[in-house]
């Protein structure tokens, strides 16, 4: 038996991993560069200058904790699909007769 099917199967897993990690990277930090922006015009009023870089350390460090489950997830969700597709490869295997 030929293992086509079980690599289409694996490089199409590593290509929706890789998908969504780039996906995942590209909108963390866009989230960050956006997020920076009202917080970058509060600093200037020297009264909540202080308040201002608390709440934003607290929300960065929010924002960098969920995509870091996202890609945790994603990871997981990979480690998964690999063992189901090493399943259908062993049953695939045990179901050849020669």
């Amino acid at each position: 038996m030929t293992n086509l099917p079980t690599k289409q199967l694996r490089g199409i897993k590593d290509l929706i991993q890789d998908a969504v990690d780039a996906g995942v990277d590209a909108t963390e930090q866009m989230h960050l560069v956006i997020a920076r922006k009202p917080y970058a015009a509060l600093e200037k009023i020297e009264a909540l200058a202080g308040p201002v870089h608390v709440v934003e350390r607290v929300q960065n460090t929010i924002t960098v904790g969920v995509y870091q489950s996202i890609r945790a997830i994603n990871k997981l969700s990979a480690t998964i699909a690999t063992g189901i597709i090493d399943h259908i490869e062993r049953s695939a295997d045990k179901n050849v007769k020669f």
